[in-house]
C-alpha cells in the first residue's frame, strides 16, 4: 500500500534536488525516496549505537560469543574442543 504526500519546496531547493537526482541518474521521486530511506536508516543506526553504548558490559563480547558457539558446535559434531 502506498500513501500520497504533498511536499512543498522553495524553488531554489527544488532545483538543487532535481539537479542532484539527474546527476545520480534517478527520477526526482526515486531520489527523494532514497534520501528519506537513508535518513531513516541513519537515525535507526544512531539509536542502535546509543543503545549499545548504554548497555556496554551487559552484553557478551561478539567475538568471544562466536568462538564459544563454534567450539560447542565442533564438540556436538564429534570434534575435539
Amino acid at each position: 500500500m502506498t500513501k500520497r504526500l504533498t511536499l512543498l519546496l522553495p524553488d531554489g531547493q527544488h532545483a538543487e534536488i532535481k539537479q542532484s537526482a539527474e546527476q545520480a541518474g534517478m527520477s526526482l521521486h526515486a531520489w527523494i525516496l532514497h534520501a528519506i530511506e537513508r535518513e531513516n536508516l541513519r537515525q535507526r543506526l544512531a539509536e542502535h549505537n546509543e543503545w549499545c553504548l548504554a548497555n556496554k558490559g551487559r552484553l557478551p563480547d561478539p567475538v568471544e560469543e562466536y568462538k564459544r558457539r563454534a567450539e560447542a558446535k565442533k564438540r556436538a559434531l564429534g570434534g575435539t574442543a
